[in-house]
Order: C-alpha cells, then sequence, then structure tokens
C-alpha cells in the first residue's frame, strides 16, 4: 500500500511534465492586424496540411514578411488554460486544405527552450491565424501587403504620410489601422481634417470614437489652427451619436476646446444625456473646465 501511495505522486508528476512538452501559455496580447503584423518576424499564407491538433504541418504558400525557404512548417498552438481562461482569447484550430495568414514567432517552450527552425508559435492565439475564404480574401491580402510596404520605411516621418493616407481609405482593416497608429503616435495634421471628420459618419462606433480621439489630438497639437468645423462636428457627436462610448469621448474632446461654447454643451450633457455614464463624465469635465476658465 504505501509503495503505491508513494508512487502515485510521480505518476501524476510526471503525467504534467508529458501534458506541458510542447505547449505555449495563452498569456497572449490582443494585437490589431497592423501590429501583429509589425511584431511577427514571419508573416505567411498557409495551407493545412491535416487536422492535426497537437503539432500541425502546414505548407508555406506566400511569404509576406521575413525569411523562410522551406517549403512547409510546423506550428504549436496556443495551450487555453479552460480552469482560468481569457477572455477573447480562443486556440488555434487548423483543417486539411484550408488556408489561412499566420502572424508567427519562432517557437520556445515554457521553461526558454527554442525549438528547431521549423517550429513556430502564432502570435495572439487565434488572432495571430486570419483565415481566408475561397472567395473574398483578396482584401486581406492586399491589407497585409500595404502594411508591410509601410513598415518597411525606414523614416519615421514617411511612416506617418503612409498611416496617415489609411484614414482615406473605405477598407476597415486600413482604417484601423490608421486610426489607431495615428492616435499611438500623434501622426495627424490640420490637412487631415476633412478625411478624420468624414469618419464621425462611419457605421462603425469605435471607428466614430477613433476619428473623436483624432480631433482631439488635432485641438491639443494645433491650437492656433482654425478649429470651429471641428468643434461643431464633436459637439454634435457628443449630443446626438447613437452609442455612449462615442458621447463619452466626444465630451472629453470638448474639454479639449477650453472655450466656453464648450463648457456650455458639456453642461447641458450632464443634465439631460440619456445615459448615466455619458452624464457622469460630463459633469467631471464640466468641472474641470470651469476651473481652467476662471483662471484665464
Amino acid at each position: 500500500m504505501s509503495g503505491s501511495l508513494f508512487r502515485m505522486p510521480v505518476l501524476l508528476l510526471c503525467a504534467f511534465a508529458l501534458l506541458s512538452v510542447g505547449r505555449v501559455r495563452a498569456d497572449v496580447e490582443v494585437l490589431s492586424l497592423y501590429q501583429m503584423t509589425a511584431r511577427a518576424p514571419l508573416v505567411a499564407r498557409v495551407r493545412g496540411l491535416s487536422g492535426a491538433t497537437r503539432r500541425p504541418h502546414v505548407e508555406v504558400v506566400r511569404i509576406f514578411k521575413g525569411h523562410y525557404a522551406a517549403g512547409t512548417l510546423q506550428v504549436v498552438p496556443t495551450w487555453i488554460d479552460r480552469t482560468d481562461p481569457i477572455p477573447g482569447v480562443e486556440r488555434e484550430v487548423f483543417r486539411e486544405g484550408e488556408e489561412s495568414i499566420l502572424f508567427l514567432r519562432p517557437y520556445v517552450d515554457e521553461f526558454g527552450r527554442p525549438g528547431d527552425d521549423r517550429t513556430f508559435s502564432v502570435l495572439s492565439a487565434a488572432r495571430g491565424k486570419v483565415d481566408l475564404p475561397s472567395e473574398g480574401s483578396d482584401a486581406v491580402v492586399e491589407a497585409i501587403v500595404r502594411f508591410v510596404q509601410i513598415l518597411e520605411l525606414k523614416d519615421h516621418n514617411e511612416q506617418g504620410v503612409a498611416l496617415r493616407s489609411l484614414l482615406r481609405e473605405s477598407s476597415p482593416m486600413l482604417l484601423e489601422a490608421g486610426i489607431e497608429e495615428c492616435v499611438r503616435f500623434r501622426f495627424v495634421i490640420p490637412e487631415d481634417a476633412d478625411a478624420i471628420l468624414s469618419l464621425l459618419a462611419h457605421p462603425r462606433p469605435g471607428f466614430r470614437a477613433g476619428a473623436i480621439g483624432l480631433v482631439r489630438i488635432l485641438v491639443l497639437d494645433f491650437p492656433s489652427a482654425d478649429n470651429q468645423r471641428l468643434f461643431d462636428s464633436v459637439a454634435g457627436a457628443a449630443r446626438l451619436d447613437s452609442d455612449p462610448s462615442v458621447r463619452i469621448g466626444a465630451v472629453r474632446a470638448l474639454e479639449s476646446f477650453g472655450t466656453e461654447a464648450a463648457f456650455v454643451v458639456i453642461e447641458r450633457i450632464g443634465r439631460f444625456d440619456s445615459n448615466q455614464d455619458v452624464r457622469y463624465e460630463a459633469q467631471v469635465a464640466a468641472y474641470h473646465l470651469r476651473d481652467r476658465l476662471r483662471e484665464k
């Protein structure tokens, strides 16, 4: 009996070790398509060779970024701890014959040991595997090609010009990259005002909120510019946009104008908006702006 009890922990430890071999933990960042393209050393279009779940092999169809000469590579899928899952993170699934774009990095196990030069893991788990339909995949491919071209620009200012140009695109993938990166690096200039204001009518609330963020940067970075048109558009969004998160962003942008007219709009929203969170943000913004106006 004592021998059996002694062997039990050893068997459990061995079982755990076997399960741990060759897996990538799901402590991953959620990145946009552009950010994954920027961070991944290797971006490839691949075709599944099987439906294996442990270490599937895929055929390399095209390399968008990086260097890889072999015709196939092996992927170690992300390990998902189902007892403590990360919201929005799912494991990659491969099927025979299906094509996808993978954002890859060399595989390193949980002990820091690298795999061979044909074994990779995927950035952002399932988000780093963009499945390509049999029809209609051109838009995704064109976006990846455009991102790689921008990232290959050596001059920071040239990258800024290229990212600003994405604000004028109709593709949601290009627009997302343009908005996020221009907000992140404060790339916008007054000449971008028309493109930014047109985004305030976009059907996606996230893009409208991003446009509000860009307006705020313009107001803060170019205070001497003629901002009346920007003010009118943001004030309209603060009062009338259907999405509360967009209205909250517009309230914060209005505070950046630092004018009596902005205070009047914000104060009214703080009293009459239908959403409690919007009213609260407007009341806080009105309090701060009132103090600034008194100091003038």
